[in-house]
């Protein structure tokens, strides 16, 4: 038989939140947090990386370690002919052979993304010796000379986020490029790459991800003209991109200190995520009743570690022919979920069973109904932040 266009768009819709509630991706971050105690930190670099390592990074991780206890140890790799470098800052002999030594955004994608044997066995020792791990490109990725080339950064980009949902064991460190000095650079190219430095380190990239943070080196480094400052080039008369020993010596340190916190803040959330139940008749998943038969639905909550964490509670259902209803007086809209409004707002809390049905008598059909409670507490059904569902459907005979 065939489905009108409103019949396939309700599909889609029960299709999609079936997908969100079986996806790995509406776990709450915490249950990412299982990697191990994340105290190797590795870099990933070339020329300017090595200048910010110059700048006091090991000193700045000695320093905390000492003070703190902890012992968090630096490796980095620069070029190929250089490789590791292990925590004491000795070359190790060792290279990863990065795929064509290319850490520019399309050499990163590539070893990333690629089944390529050079590209597979080079993340492979990446992955598997390091657990926090920042990379960058050097300055020439700076020029971003039109919104093409942007797009296509922002592409590789997301490409590699897929890779990097894949290992919530390990935090990873996405970095802007360094700014272009003012002699090497123009007004439009130089907007594009603090575009792109802005993207990287926005909510549409991060999207509520606890294993992937960004380090701005752009906006350490650029002044308001989105170009080097001026106070950090090497020279005033040439157009040697290469922040000078002062650039080094002040962001060496905001970096060291950047990995520091970012690895102990994605140690540090509880491992208990809060869990969102909703039944009907007292039973999860699916429920077949007759038309005789008067049908309950209740929420609840179990809060666990995140008590007192302010979020949205949503409540949403279908009746397929009837149509789609959200919030506890079930009001009646047309599937767009912008218009939904939350059921309630505030922290969460530990929550008996609540009716949000007490027993009504349902025509035939079918019914689903949605539960939800989403971060942070912003009025918006975010699908694509931090979001945890249940739901379930009732058959009516």
């Amino acid at each position: 038989m065939e489905t009108t266009p409103e019949q396939s768009a309700a599909d889609g819709r029960i299709s999609f939140w079936r997908r969100l509630f079986f996806s790995i991706a509406v776990l709450w971050p915490a249950l990412s947090a299982d990697a191990a105690t994340l105290d190797n930190l590795f870099f990933l670099h070339h020329s300017t990386g090595g200048g910010l390592i110059s700048g006091g990074m090991r000193e700045t991780i000695a320093g905390y370690n000492a003070a703190h206890g902890t012992a968090f140890a630096f490796w980095d790799h620069g070029y190929n002919g250089e490789g590791l470098r292990d925590a004491s800052g000795n070359f190790t002999g060792n290279s990863y052979e990065i795929p064509g030594d290319n850490t520019d955004p399309d050499g990163l994608y590539y070893l990333w993304t690629s089944a390529n044997d050079d590209a597979a066995a080079c993340r492979g020792k990446i992955l598997a010796n390091h657990g926090v791990i920042a990379f960058k490109s050097c300055f020439p990725a700076a020029n971003i000379p039109d919104e093409a080339t942007l797009n296509q950064y922002k592409a590789w980009y997301l490409a590699m986020r897929d890779v990097f949902d894949r290992h919530p064991d390990r935090l990873f460190v996405v970095m802007s490029t360094p700014p272009l000095h003012r002699l090497a650079t123009d007004a439009a190219q130089a907007n594009n790459a603090r575009l792109f430095a802005n993207w990287l380190k926005s909510s549409e990239y991060l999207s509520g991800r606890a294993n992937i943070v960004c380090f701005d080196l752009f906006d350490c480094l650029a002044g308001n003209d989105h170009m080097l400052k001026y106070e950090y080039e090497n020279s005033h008369d040439s157009s040697d991109s290469h922040p000078n020993a002062t650039a080094n010596q002040t962001v060496g340190p905001l970096f060291a200190n950047f990995l520091i916190a970012s690895a102990l803040n994605y140690n540090s959330p509880p491992s208990r995520p809060a869990v969102p139940i909703i039944k009907a008749n007292g039973a999860r998943g699916e429920l077949t009743v007759n038309s005789a038969e008067p049908v309950s639905v209740t929420v609840e909550i179990t809060a666990n570690d995140y008590a007192g964490t302010a979020v949205d509670w949503w409540l949403v259902g279908y009746a397929h022919s009837y149509g789609w209803h959200y919030g506890l007086s079930w009001t009646p809209f047309n599937g767009d979920l912008g218009i939904c409004q939350p059921a309630y707002q505030g922290k969460l809390f530990n929550l008996s069973a609540m009716p949000v049905m007490d027993r009504w008598l349902l025509p035939p059909g079918i019914y689903d109904f949605w539960f939800a409670v989403d971060y942070p507490m912003d009025a918006i059904l975010d699908l694509n932040g931090t979001i945890l569902i249940d739901t379930v459907r009732v058959v009516v005979e």
